[in-house]
């Protein structure tokens, strides 16, 4: 089962931060709004992977919703981009590590790992 990584750590992994596709659009601002930016991310993802909407739709939609901030730093890819990248890393080895700086506090590469655990119990 791939696991989660911090890149303040290591390089080695696939990365999962802002500077790809597979970034958490919501700024964290607070340490104590870290429950509720990966929950939107959760919402985010299900948007995108399972309801057919666009990253930036999709992003907006709970920024709106729960008055967070989208980061600039966030790529913003379209949602064929997203998936494609998302594919990439679920058909990898189960060894990988998924990497952002969040780790080992709650992050959203947890969203992936549940996915790709989700995908090969299929």
């Amino acid at each position: 089962m791939p696991t989660p990584g911090n890149l303040r750590d290591t390089l080695k992994g696939i990365l999962c931060d802002r500077s790809t596709y597979l970034g958490n659009p919501f700024e964290l601002k607070r340490e104590k709004d870290r429950d509720k930016v990966c929950d939107a991310f959760d919402q985010y993802f299900d948007l995108v992977v399972h309801k057919d909407i666009e990253p930036i739709l999709a992003a907006e939609q709970i920024r709106l919703a729960h008055q967070l901030t989208i980061a600039l730093s966030w790529k913003r890819p379209n949602r064929h981009q997203f998936l494609r990248r998302l594919a990439s890393i679920t058909s990898s080895d189960e060894s990988d590590t998924y990497l952002c700086c969040c780790h080992p506090k709650r992050c959203h590469v947890q969203t992936y790992i549940k996915y790709w655990q989700a995908k090969v119990t299929v």
